[in-house]
């Protein structure tokens, strides 16, 4: 579906690759691509016996700089790993060894484009693709990792939905021995440290440096035609502001469903839009396409993008037919996980409460429930759990919570959610850049608890866009405070189920309860196989009783599991 895929020459590997275009095989494995624009990679030989193949963009050198500082490394692991985590842009390089069955994959600062990979039954694979992966290991599904799932959204780790298919986290590197079948990750050399915070102090320099990097990462992605995903909040109206500032020629697009559930975004990235004096569309979604959009949103992720994702597959299809594949699609990702103070101010006195509070904040479905509909032990859900997120870095329960939410969170909605873009073009954010991000992961925690320390920054960009109100804590022409905001939802996490707080959340936007929620009820009442991955009794029995997110990732399993059996 996106991007290359590296794996071992296995019989009837064309089958398996049909789509696929070749980029490189001998005797031991084959590399492919398969995408449907002209996706960016690059292939070199040295003269010392590698190929070198680049997926993805630079944004602060060109390709042919960045194969040159790499020929001057290869012979230097340690050097090598170094100069491309300080390379700004969102890529893979893979080292193919010709004199030995050695191949080795490093990626960018953060590992910004998901990659999985796996080995069984004497097969191995590397790919940015989890359905060709799942296939190709022929993989089925694991109740524990699906319970972990319906828990949170996401897995918490480098496991996913599949047996023996991982998923590569931010601070690995992969070797693969392609004589043994073995695909191995590794902690790179590299990697951030989140609990050095040397900048106690954001002064007028330090906001007009912070702006300057900020500018010149979001030049240095933009391209010919730029479209921006504009919404009301404060990430987007930054990198608008920048962009504008940048001189890049730029479109904002903002979507409406027919709840009219994003109606304040509407109406404040217009505003956003006329201060500006840019460009601005709006896309109508509709819910006549739910079917068919949430088909091609689980097919495409196998489950890491859940059903509840449609829309925004929808979107960006409609953003693709008016304006092709040929844009660099920006958006604010990133924002709330640069800004914001990730610890929450959290000091526990052990690891008990803070997977409490992380389960409390993030749940979907509880433990005990999950495990009924996955059938297996909630004593076993519970302790693998508690051992992942204990198991975090971190010397504080508040370090463990940013890891948290760096890792877990940013990885698997963030990341994920670009590659969903990226089956229709190019998307990136200037948020998560190299400089920009190793610029705020080191100011102190208090410096980001101020109110307006956002709004300060914004304000190095464009005064009268910092001015305009954040849709998050704005309704229509009613604001309310962040602390009330935050109270509000804390309170929520602590006495309402999640069906309660969708109702909340509609009362507090002025709208109706979404009509997907009997699209999923249908499909999941009228599922027609007597195989499913959970309890298909007992979730239509309570069906009733779930939140529209829980009903999403009760479809989500059970299309992941006929597409595996499809297989």
């Amino acid at each position: 579906m996106l991007g290359l895929s590296l794996f071992s020459r296995e019989g009837g590997w064309e089958n398996s690759a049909s789509a696929h275009r070749v980029l490189f095989s001998n005797e031991r494995l084959v590399v492919t691509l398969n995408s449907s624009y002209d996706y960016p990679h690059e292939i070199r030989k040295t003269d010392t016996g590698e190929v070198l193949i680049l997926e993805g963009k630079i944004y602060d050198r060109s390709t042919s700089a960045l194969f040159d500082g790499l020929q001057e490394r290869l012979g230097s692991e340690h050097e090598l790993e170094q100069y491309l985590f300080d390379t700004d842009g969102e890529f893979y390089l893979y080292v193919i060894d010709l004199k030995n069955p050695t191949v080795k994959v490093f990626g960018d600062h953060l590992n910004r484009l998901p990659l999985y990979y796996g080995s069984r039954d004497g097969r191995w694979i590397v790919s940015r693709d989890i359905g060709f992966v799942q296939e190709y290991l022929r993989a089925p599904m694991d109740p524990l990792h699906l319970a972990e799932f319906l828990v949170f959204d996401y897995n918490l780790a480098q496991h996913t939905l599949f047996d023996q298919v991982f998923h590569l986290q931010i601070d690995e590197k992969l070797v693969v021995d392609s004589t043994l079948g073995e695909v191995t990750a590794l902690t790179r050399h590299f990697s951030y440290d989140f609990s050095s915070k040397p900048i106690d102090r954001v002064d007028q320099p330090r906001l007009q440096k912070m702006a300057s990097v900020f500018l010149r990462a979001s030049k240095q992605r933009a391209t010919a035609l730029n479209i921006l995903s504009l919404s009301g909040g404060m990430d987007s109206r930054s990198v608008a502001a920048s962009l504008h500032k940048g001189g890049a020629t730029l479109t904002g697009i903002t979507f409406e469903d027919e709840e009219k559930s994003a109606a304040n975004d509407v109406l404040i990235a217009r505003e956003i839009a006329e201060t500006l004096q840019m460009n601005w569309q709006k896309i109508d979604l509709t819910s006549a396409s739910f079917l068919e959009d949430i088909e091609e949103t689980i097919r495409f992720k196998m489950g890491i993008q859940p059903a509840r994702f449609y829309f925004l597959n929808q979107f960006c299809k409609k953003v693709f037919h008016r304006f092709g594949a040929d844009i660099t699609f920006f958006t604010g990702d990133g924002g709330d996980k640069v800004f914001p103070d990730l610890t929450n101010s959290i000091d526990f006195s052990d690891d008990r409460k803070l997977v409490d509070l992380i389960l409390r904040e993030n749940y979907e479905f509880s433990i005990s429930e999950a495990a009924r509909l996955a059938g297996i032990d909630p004593e076993v859900l519970s302790q693998y759990i508690y051992q992942t997120i204990a198991g975090f870095p971190g010397k504080t329960s508040g370090r463990k919570h940013e890891y948290f939410l760096l890792t877990c969170r940013m990885k698997r909605y963030i990341f994920e959610g670009e590659d969903r873009n990226r089956r229709f073009f190019w998307a990136t954010t200037p948020f998560l850049s190299r400089p920009f991000f190793d610029l705020m992961v080191q100011i102190h925690e208090d410096v980001k608890r101020s109110d307006d320390f956002y709004k300060r920054f914004i304000r190095q960009l464009n005064e009268e866009v910092a001015a305009i109100r954040d849709e998050n804590y704005s309704s229509g022409k009613v604001t309310v405070s962040k602390n009330f905001y935050r109270w509000v939802k804390n309170k929520a996490n602590s006495l309402l189920s999640r069906k309660q707080k969708e109702k909340l959340k509609a009362v507090f936007e002025g709208r109706k309860a979404s009509k997907t929620i009997a699209g999923y009820k249908d499909l999941i009442l009228n599922w027609e196989t007597k195989e499913s991955p959970i309890d298909l009794a007992l979730a239509q029995k309570n069906i009733d009783q779930y939140s529209q997110g829980q009903l999403s990732l009760i479809t989500t399993a059970l299309l992941v599991h006929s597409i595996v059996n499809e297989n």
